[in-house]
């Protein structure tokens, strides 16, 4: 066969595999309060539902309330997953690796105007709006999260989030209100 007819086949076949999870435009990644991506939505009420999905799975006892021992349960679960080497850390590599599939494309506002360097690489650049909940419990700064950190850091988040009362679903989706989906 010719070359070209032999990429017409593979550009078909290829064209209908897709290349992971829908990604719909002017979606943003929500994450769970421990930082665990649940996924891309472009609207409240998608967010609403993914945040409620996971609190309905780590309400352990299913009483409607979430007790900071089931947070803590849920951010061991998630941080397990994401130290993908198991060497007790949690690194920016491995978030990436675990992100990446879900994150929505780049608005074009977020993509660099810059000129090219040869000390930065974009091709890997993952733009987050918001803290990383995940490398923010890195203390010591040594661009690794110890299980300790993290497990440290979410228990600081469910004192913070319980302040003015129990932890319960509207605590849990209270960011998909401030957020502005386009």
């Amino acid at each position: 066969m010719k070359p070209v007819v032999i990429s017409a086949i593979l550009l078909a076949l290829l064209g209908g595999c897709g290349f992971g999870p829908e990604r719909p435009p002017g979606a943003q990644l929500i994450s769970s309060p421990n930082g665990e991506p649940l996924g891309a939505v472009n609207d409240t009420a998608r967010c609403e539902t993914l945040l409620e999905g996971w609190f309905a799975a780590a309400d352990a006892n299913r009483d409607g309330l979430l007790l900071q021992a089931e947070l803590e349960a849920d951010a061991l679960r998630w941080f397990l997953r994401a130290d993908t080497d198991g060497d007790g850390f949690v690194t920016v590599t491995e978030l990436t690796a675990l992100r990446r599939p879900l994150e929505p494309p780049p608005s074009p506002r977020m993509v660099s105007r810059g000129p090219a360097s040869p000390f930065r690489d974009d091709s890997n650049l993952i733009v987050h709006r918001e803290l990383d909940l995940v490398m923010a419990a890195d203390v010591n700064l040594d661009w690794r999260v110890s299980r300790e950190e993290f497990m440290a850091a979410t228990a600081r988040r469910y004192a913070t989030a319980t302040r003015r009362g129990p932890y319960n679903r509207s605590v849990a989706t209270a960011d998909c209100d401030k957020r502005r989906f386009r």
